[in-house]
C-alpha cells in the first residue's frame, strides 16, 4: 500500500482498482462484437412461431438490431428481440397486410464497433391437409389398396 501513499487523493480509487485487477490476473479487455452464432434460413408454416438465432461476443456486451430485406425492423407486438440477440416471431405471417417472407440479418453493436451476421432467408409455407377416402371395390379386384386423395389448402 506504499504505492498509494505517493498517488494523489483524487486518483487513489483508480489506481487501487487497477492494481487489484492486475493482482487477480484479470485485466478487463474491451473489444468490438463478433458474431459467434449466425441465423439460419428456415421454412415456417404460416401462423406458427419461429426464432432466428443470433449471438455475438463483445465487451461491453453488444446490443442487437435486426433487418429484413435491408430495412431495420420497427418495434412491433408481432416479434421481439430476445436478450440473447435472437429474433422471436410470434406468428409468421403471409398475406396482403403483413408478410414475413424475406432476407434477415442481425447487427451486434457496442461503442467499439459492430458486425453484421450472414443472411438468413425466412420462407412461409402453406399448411395443407391430406384426406384419404377408402373405396369399396368389386370382388374381382386384385386386392391392392385403392384410395382417393383430397388435398385442401388451409386458409
Amino acid at each position: 500500500m506504499k504505492l498509494l501513499s505517493i498517488v494523489p487523493d483524487h486518483m487513489r480509487n483508480f489506481f487501487l482498482g487497477f492494481t487489484l485487477l492486475l493482482i487477480s490476473g484479470v485485466l478487463c479487455q474491451e473489444y468490438a462484437p463478433q458474431i459467434i452464432e449466425h441465423p439460419q434460413s428456415v421454412i415456417v408454416i404460416r401462423n406458427k412461431p419461429t426464432t432466428l438465432m443470433c449471438r455475438a461476443d463483445g465487451n461491453p456486451t453488444p446490443t442487437y438490431r435486426w433487418y429484413k430485406d435491408g430495412r431495420p425492423l420497427r418495434p412491433s407486438s408481432h416479434y421481439t428481440v430476445l436478450p440473447s440477440g435472437a429474433l422471436f416471431l410470434l406468428r409468421v405471417a403471409q398475406g396482403r397486410s403483413a408478410q414475413d417472407t424475406g432476407v434477415y440479418v442481425c447487427e451486434a453493436t457496442n461503442y467499439l464497433g459492430s458486425e453484421i451476421s450472414q443472411n438468413a432467408t425466412l420462407e412461409v409455407a402453406c399448411e395443407y391437409t391430406v384426406e384419404f377416402y377408402l373405396c369399396t371395390v368389386p370382388s374381382w379386384y386384385d386386392g391392392s389398396l385403392l384410395a382417393l386423395v383430397s388435398l385442401n389448402n388451409k386458409k
